[in-house]
């Protein structure tokens, strides 16, 4: 099948599904007006607000304080000195349940020192002190007499429809988290909905869209603190919108429950917030390659056509996705008998090739007798229901769907069952998609599922307003739980459109429908960011844009910048050209090879960075303030970013642009293509022609780099190669074998390279922890930088003059085990 026809096909799809369900959408939209007249209830405008009351006893248990009020009580309890959680209780409610929360968190460790006047409560727990006034119930978190966060009120509707917290934002805060923000980087001064949301498509400023986290970090001069809002139900943060000093979270709950994170940087608190909700396990090695994909590739043959094509042409690439087109008129655990008769044959043609192959995933279950999915989900009643016992229906590209309730263990076993045939192929992992979750409507965007439809909550029971933005994780957690069940020696590959707190636990994710505009790629660095300092870091846009049609250039300057973002995928939509590296010819196929190849080299540090997110809750890449924390003035930079601790990423943004200005944080800096050194704390201007993104190292880094790779499939290196940019500094590298589970027993290392220049010399230091013993025996050194010209290397005691020297870089291959080298002029 040529392009051309393929297209025409897509296009044809897209008007005839449109013509096909507008009746099944009229006729469903009807049922559900009904039932809203008769179950939906709309909040009252005028919300009568209870603020906490006075104490009048406090009870101390181990490292829980109880504050008793006249009708509820305040339960304070902290997970270590910079983590508290606050949460109110009526006096015989006892229970507590989170989806956002791990279960296992150890609260033994910290014994708080309490004491208490007329007027306050005082804590004192490690360095910090917390301030409770008996009157309002307000918290100051207080380190060495210096206010790092406060609280102002505590505050309930008198009809337990809502809840609330206000809190005092310093003058120089700004306002980062909250999940997928369409906005420029720092969010202070707006409203954001907490509501995962499928706009059907989103541009700058359309919010929410599809992953909210109610999570807020707050970075000032004093210190960073997070807020976790603990509660899964509609929320709203108002970042000083109404009033420029105070953060004010509403919730759609009678509950109220809060974790504070403090720490003297982002990272601090980033580590104690991902102590709570959970971290991500580390991913398998190639699903930080190149992924390639489109809405859809029509057949099996056109699947391997398109491997054949990037392996042919020298392009790396270690995954290709099947979306839906691939399913049996859409059915979720059936494939198409024609065009994707025999998966099983295709998968292993593709891993031939080391070709991973992940297929898309929907949660719509089509109204369809003798169809698997729908007879076996209303044997085992897993599906939404209404108030009255009846099933939730909506269209979605099957055509009327009912739901399966995620909430349940007993519906995320029968999905994991269900995809046992699937699994079974070979696929090496699940796209999960439209779950935030949506039903189409009629001439509107998407609709969401109603409010008081009926989930079972892990047993608690609940409405959808209380479990939608939990949906998509859930329907992750389910869809993992397949991939364990059938190969539970490997590491997984789930990723989900639909996030919120918790959801690294189980998935990755992406970032949703952008558009092929110049605009769209910086918003993608923004919401890669944003999602980051929000928790959820294994995450990227779709590069050069999913609706409507690239250009070259675009394509090109997205596929360098998404060459440094942890999910990289190029992506595009059914009714838009095809945007594979090659469709555009020369120069652009050229400079996009060696951009995807820049990557591979760069996966020691890559993978690195995803170890330091997986251990300590760390972004994969980082806004531009994370490298000089106490600059203020660099707060709102979002055009540039780091990756990991050392490399700095200035994409170009604009068209036709060919140099650009970068801010250089403090210190010096390495242009990565020619060696010239910057000196930083100032804005340098750089050229950047199509073929070249502007790329910084920090000075005193030890960069390692593989040679090229086609992909990541048990990848053989025989020599590792370091660069040393001149300066005293250190570097981290994490090693394990990319696969399996044996890292999570010990298999794996961390080793530090420690370089300390001198007037006339520079030494390298090496030392390791962990037992991974890794493919390479053989180091290649290069030092690059020095300010002084090299007259001998001595390894580990032994003096070598015969090194090789080229444009002043200085190079010489020693034992991967070396301890010291050191580079004497």
């Amino acid at each position: 099948m040529t392009d051309n026809t393929q297209q025409s096909n897509e296009q044809d799809f897209v008007v005839s599904t449109v013509n096909d369900f507008r009746q099944q959408i009229i006729d469903n939209d009807k049922i559900i007006k009904q039932y809203d007249a008769k179950y939906l209830k709309l909040a009252s405008p005028d919300v009568m607000w209870q603020s906490a009351q006075a104490v009048e006893r406090i009870e101390q248990i181990d490292t829980t304080l109880n504050l008793y009020l006249a009708e509820k009580v305040a339960r304070l309890r902290w997970i270590n000195p910079q983590t508290l959680h606050v949460r109110f209780m009526n006096t015989d409610d006892e229970s507590y349940f989170s989806y956002f929360v791990r279960n296992d968190i150890d609260y033994a460790n910290y014994q708080p020192y309490v004491t208490e006047d007329d007027n306050s409560v005082r804590v004192l727990v490690g360095d910090y002190h917390y301030v409770i006034d008996k009157s309002t119930l307000a918290i100051h978190c207080l380190r060495d007499d210096v206010v790092q966060w406060e609280t102002m009120l505590f505050s309930w509707a008198e009809d337990d429809s809502q809840t609330r917290l206000s809190m005092r934002m310093q003058a120089d805060e700004a306002c980062f988290g909250t999940g997928e923000r369409a906005f420029g980087l720092n969010l202070r001064g707006r409203t954001l909905p907490i509501w995962n949301t499928d706009p059907g498509g989103y541009a700058r400023g359309d919010d929410p869209i599809n992953s909210c986290v109610p999570f807020y970090l707050g970075v000032h001069d004093k210190a960073s603190y997070g807020v976790l809002w603990d509660d899964s139900s509609r929320a709203m943060f108002d970042l000083g919108a109404s009033d420029s000093n105070q953060l004010t979270i509403t919730g759609e709950t009678k509950t109220l429950s809060v974790y504070f994170f403090v720490g003297d940087t982002v990272q601090d608190v980033m580590t104690h917030y991902v102590n709570v909700t959970g971290s991500m396990q580390m991913p398998p090695l190639w699903a930080l390659g190149y992924h390639q994909s489109r809405y859809s590739y029509m057949s099996n043959e056109d699947v391997i056509d398109i491997a054949v094509e990037l392996r042919s042409r020298n392009i790396p690439c270690d995954v290709i996705y099947l979306d839906i087109h691939y399913m049996d008129g859409y059915r979720v655990f059936k494939w198409d008998a024609e065009n994707y008769g025999d998966m099983a044959s295709m998968v292993k043609q593709l891993h031939a090739m080391n070709m991973r192959v992940v297929p898309i995933l929907d949660p719509g279950v089509k109204v369809d007798e003798g169809y698997i999915g729908y007879d076996s989900g209303i044997e085992n009643d897993v599906f939404i229901k209404y108030p009255d016992g009846e099933s939730v229906a909506g269209v979605v590209w099957p055509g009327l769907c009912y739901f399966p309730d995620f909430s349940s263990q007993k519906t995320r076993d029968w999905w994991a069952e269900n995809l046992s045939t699937l699994v079974e192929t070979g696929i090496d992992g699940i796209w999960n998609d439209m779950n935030e979750p949506l039903i189409f409507g009629d001439d509107t965007p998407p609709q969401d599922l109603p409010d008081y439809a009926v989930h079972d909550k892990e047993g608690f029971g609940g409405t959808h307003q209380e479990v939608h933005n939990v949906y998509g994780t859930l329907m992750a957690q389910a869809s993992l739980q397949a991939l364990e069940n059938h190969r539970p020696d490997k590491r997984q590959f789930t990723f989900t459109r639909a996030c919120t707190a918790g959801t690294q636990r189980v998935a990755s994710s992406w970032t949703g429908d952008n558009h092929s505009t110049w605009d769209d790629l910086h918003i993608a660095i923004t919401t890669t960011l944003q999602m980051g300092l929000s928790g959820i870091a294994f995450t990227g846009s779709d590069i050069g844009g999913f609706m409507h049609d690239t250009t070259p250039e675009l394509l090109t300057r997205w596929t360098q910048a998404g060459a440094f973002m942890p999910f990289f995928r190029n992506h595009s939509a059914v009714d838009v050209i095809y945007q594979e590296p090659w469709r555009f010819g020369q120069p652009y196929e050229d400079i996009m090879r060696e951009a995807i190849q820049l990557r591979y080299r760069l996966m020691p540090m890559m993978y690195t960075a995803f170890a330091q997110h997986a251990t300590f809750g760390t972004p994969i890449v980082r806004p531009l303030f994370m490298a000089e924390p106490n600059n203020a003035s660099i707060r709102d930079i979002d055009d540039t970013f780091m990756l990991g601790d050392t490399l700095l990423v200035a994409p170009i943004l604009k068209p036709s642009e060919i140099r650009r200005t970068v801010y250089l944080p403090e210190g010096d800096w390495y242009d990565f293509h020619t060696n010239e050194r910057y000196h930083g704390g100032q804005m340098v201007r750089v050229d950047a022609p199509l073929d070249y993104i502007p790329l910084f190292v920090k000075s005193g880094t030890v960069l390692p780099l593989w040679d090229d790779l086609q992909h990541l499939s048990n990848p053989q290196i025989d020599t590792l190669k370091l660069r040393i940019y001149t300066d005293s500094g250190e570097t981290v590298i994490y090693e394990d074998a990319g696969e399996g589970l044996a890292y999570r027993e010990g298999d794996y290392r961390w080793v530090t390279y420690r370089a300390e220049e001198q007037t006339d010399s520079l030494t390298l230091t090496r030392t390791a922890e962990g037992d991974y013993i890794p493919t390479y025996k053989h180091i290649e050194l290069q030092l690059i930088g020095s300010r002084s010209e090299i007259a001998r290397i001595d390894v580990d005691g032994i003096t070598h003059f015969d090194f090789g020297t080229d444009n002043d870089i200085y190079t010489i291959t020693v034992d991967a085990d070396f301890e010291e080298v050191l580079f004497k002029a």
